[in-house]
């Protein structure tokens, strides 16, 4: 009886091992996509300003219609 106590508590840490393991693997995939979409331009305002230049050069060489001026407003007011 006593052999079968011991070996329940050598097993017992182990009982969550599992699951940390996978919440901190997790975690790593969490903050290494938060990085790439930042360097990407999603949250920064660099990645903003390229899709309004972008945008410009676009309708400047559409065809038939093409706008030859625009002013873009963002969301803080500047453009």
């Amino acid at each position: 009886m006593a052999r079968k106590t011991r070996a329940r508590r050598k097993a017992a840490p182990k009982k969550g091992q599992g699951s940390t393991e996978y919440l901190v693997a997790l975690v790593v995939v969490l903050v290494i996509a938060v990085i790439a979409i930042a360097l990407l331009g999603g949250f920064t305002p660099f990645g903003t300003q390229t899709t309004i230049e972008q945008s410009q050069a676009y309708w400047q060489g559409a065809t038939p219609f093409s706008i030859e001026e625009a002013q873009i407003v963002t969301q803080n007011g500047t453009g």
